[in-house]
């Protein structure tokens, strides 16, 4: 009952974060997680293996990320508690949620370890669609994963 509880609260602290961050978004204010533009210019001519090494200890540093990974270990958690299934069970799912949240980024590293001209221009074409849709693309997640994780709290925590 109270690691129901806990999973409760940590989904209600997750959609007011991601709710916060909506509203900081649409409002114009600058993300305190985003890489300084002098790293993002550095980024570019970095090798393949060098920002791979930027990209894990960012992740690794970043309350954002932090928060997630703390999400989807509650949303596992949960799941597992009306059903036992046993540990094995719960890594070997955390482990696929770690695969596929990863799965992007690990193709776009992939891209840029190749040396095909047309992996290039793909990344380049990913890369300016992102920077022209970052704050629209911040905002829809951000309210998407706060409007879910507020019913998974409000559910937890007898509201519905």
């Amino acid at each position: 009952r109270a690691l129901l509880a806990g999973v409760a609260l940590l989904a209600l602290v997750l959609a007011l974060v991601l709710f916060v961050k909506a509203l900081r978004t649409a409002m114009g204010a600058e993300d305190e997680d985003a890489p300084p533009p002098r790293w993002v210019t550095k980024a570019s001519s970095m090798t393949p293996v060098v920002a791979f090494g930027y990209g894990a200890g960012l992740m690794t540093i970043s309350v954002k990320f932090l928060v997630f990974t703390l999400g989807a270990s509650g949303v596992i958690a949960e799941a597992h508690i009306y059903r036992p299934v046993g540990l094995g069970r719960s890594v070997l799912t955390f482990v696929l949620f770690v695969l596929v949240a990863h799965s992007l980024p690990l193709a776009i590293w992939g891209l840029a370890a190749s040396p095909s001209p047309r992996a290039a221009g793909i990344l380049d074409g990913v890369s300016a669609w992102l920077k022209r849709n970052n704050r629209a693309i911040t905002l829809v997640f951000s309210v998407i994963f706060g409007v879910w994780f507020l019913i998974k709290a409000a559910n937890r925590l007898g509201f519905f």
